[in-house]
C-alpha cells in the first residue's frame, strides 16, 4: 500500500503484482434482469441438486439447496420453465450472484 495526501485528504494506492497466477477462475453472473437466469443468493456451497437437466419446472420450484455457515438456503426458480443448464455440482464453492442454473 502506498499512503500519501491529495489536497489535504488521506489516500490509499493498493499496488497488486500480478505476475503471481492464481489457481482462481471467474464464474459467471447471473444477470438479475434475465429471469431464466438463477444465481446464488450467497457465498457457499452447492449442498444439493435437485432438479435436472431437460426437467420442466414450475416458478417457486426448489432447484438446489445452498449451505453457508451450517445455514441451507432453498434456491428456486423464478419463473416456469425447462432446466436447458445447472454450472455447479454439489460440493462445488460459489459467490453471491454466480450463475448456477440456466431456465429455457
Amino acid at each position: 500500500n502506498i499512503y500519501f495526501e491529495l489536497n489535504g485528504e488521506p489516500r490509499v494506492v493498493t499496488v497488486k503484482d500480478f505476475s503471481v497466477e492464481t489457481e482462481e477462475e471467474a464464474h459467471e453472473k447471473a444477470d438479475p434482469d434475465n429471469s431464466k437466469h438463477v444465481g446464488a443468493p450467497m457465498p457457499g456451497k452447492i449442498f444439493k441438486v435437485l432438479a435436472s437437466v431437460g426437467e420442466q419446472v414450475s416458478a417457486g420450484e426448489t432447484l438446489l439447496t445452498t449451505e453457508a455457515m451450517k445455514m441451507e438456503t432453498n434456491v428456486k426458480a423464478k419463473v416456469d420453465g425447462v432446466v436447458a443448464e445447472i454450472r455447479f455440482a454439489e460440493g462445488d464453492h460459489v459467490d453471491q450472484g454466480d450463475l448456477l442454473v440456466v431456465l429455457e
